[in-house]
């Protein structure tokens, strides 16, 4: 289960915590809610620090959203780690 919370909705930056797990449909999930926040904010901060699983769909969106205007704050070394591998085919 993935929890999204959202505050300063309306802001120039609204900032969304996650707390949980981002894996499968909820990567899908995280990136739709950006996705809506980016339509009415110019960058988005995504705070990871709460989510305890990832994989390998949830590391692709959390990719492709930092290449959007979605800052991630909070994540683990791992994470960083993560995803700054490239996938293999």
């Amino acid at each position: 289960m993935l929890r999204l919370t959202l505050t300063g909705e309306g802001t120039t930056q609204p900032q969304v915590k996650a707390e949980g797990r981002l894996v499968g449909d909820w990567a899908g999930l995280l990136e739709t809610e950006c996705s809506r926040l980016l339509r009415q904010s110019r960058r988005i901060e995504l705070d990871m620090g709460g989510v305890t699983d990832v994989d390998s769909r949830g590391l692709e969106a959390l990719r492709r959203l930092s290449r959007q205007s979605v800052t991630l704050t909070a994540c683990s070394p791992l994470m960083l780690a993560l995803m700054a591998e490239e996938e293999v085919p």
